[in-house]
């Protein structure tokens, strides 16, 4: 169920790994921000989720990743949806790899 929505949220990628980037968006939005703001709430849970999904990329980049978790997590919150964070996302490792 979840990755039916994630395939309505992410726009069409460019190439195959923004789907694959875009995917992982969407499972770890999906996933781990919701279940920190059960369990955390509020900023906590945009700060833990920033962090976790920092940790996951090579170190020298954990600070800008995090600030990208931070926002994305903002994003789904305000928002609600999914896409916006996915567009972002792509738009940062646009500007990062190329």
């Amino acid at each position: 169920m979840i990755r039916r929505g994630c395939r309505r949220a992410v726009p069409k990628p460019a190439s195959a790994l923004d789907a694959v980037r875009s995917l992982g968006e969407c499972e770890w939005r999906a996933s781990a921000i919701r279940q920190f703001e059960t369990q955390w709430g509020g900023w906590r849970a945009v700060a833990g989720s920033a962090a976790f999904f920092a940790i996951y990329h090579p170190a020298l980049s954990w600070l800008p990743v995090a600030m990208l978790g931070m926002a994305n997590a903002l994003l789904l919150k305000k928002t609600g949806r999914l896409a916006p964070a996915v567009v972002l996302h792509m738009v940062y490792n646009a500007v990062v790899l190329s």
